[in-house]
């Protein structure tokens, strides 16, 4: 049927942690953890908090920091043991054991990714650490799962797209050799970015302003830059 934006189907529990220690046992990796915390529980979103470790930095001697967040879901609404099943077992895992094997992980497969692209020979290293953060913050706005790119991430939680904002990044995306990233984003506009039918052209009217990433239309009002930008 038509995503309807005022009756998304709001059938899954979500929860999100985070979790900070500070390294006591290079060795095994494990860590005491964070011991001050706080959240605006005022604020509308709860958007606002920090966790915290007092430390001493000894002279000459590296002092590790691991932060962690973890995300836990159960796939039916209104599940209140979803974060003490999926999510805590995680937390404890990170405060006992070392978490370098996940980072080696992660930097190989960003460094392979940095790789299959364009390298440009720059004349300074601040621009190639330039380049290649801008490209890596870039990747990151990108849903794996459905092909869409994000318009920002400007207040930490913003996931949806605008059709004009993605095009320009999908652009910037082939012209870095990051073919893959860009045509998924083509093919979200094409079968997963809702669009109503429009009988006078026997196919599909405008893009919407703005979507969410499984193509719902979030912004109805119709914005002729989102569909003219497309071609």
């Amino acid at each position: 049927g038509t995503p309807d934006p005022n009756n998304w189907l709001k059938n899954i529990s979500l929860y999100f942690g985070a979790a900070l220690k500070l390294v006591t046992n290079t060795v095994s990796g494990a860590g005491s953890p964070a011991d001050g915390a706080w959240r605006d529980h005022t604020a509308a979103d709860n958007q606002e908090g920090w966790l915290g470790k007092r430390l001493t930095l000894p002279v000459g001697q590296p002092v590790e920091i691991d932060v962690m967040i973890v995300g836990s879901w159960d796939d039916s609404a209104g599940q209140t043991g979803t974060h003490t099943f999926w999510g805590r077992p995680l937390v404890d895992w990170f405060y006992t054991n070392s978490v370098a094997t996940a980072q080696a992980t992660t930097q190989a497969y960003w460094t392979n990714w940095l790789a299959s692209g364009v390298t440009i020979d720059f004349p300074s290293p601040q621009y190639a650490t330039l380049f290649k953060r801008s490209l890596l913050v870039s990747a990151l706005h990108v849903d794996t799962a459905t092909g869409a790119i994000l318009a920002g991430m400007h207040n930490g939680a913003y996931p949806f797209v605008w059709p004009r904002d993605g095009v320009y990044a999908a652009i910037t995306f082939a012209r870095t050799g990051h073919t893959n990233e860009a045509a998924r984003f083509y093919q979200w506009l094409r079968d997963v970015a809702y669009r109503d039918p429009d009988p006078a052209v026997g196919g599909k009217a405008f893009f919407y302003q703005k979507y969410s990433t499984d193509g719902y239309k979030v912004w109805l009002s119709p914005q002729l830059d989102e569909s003219a930008s497309v071609p």
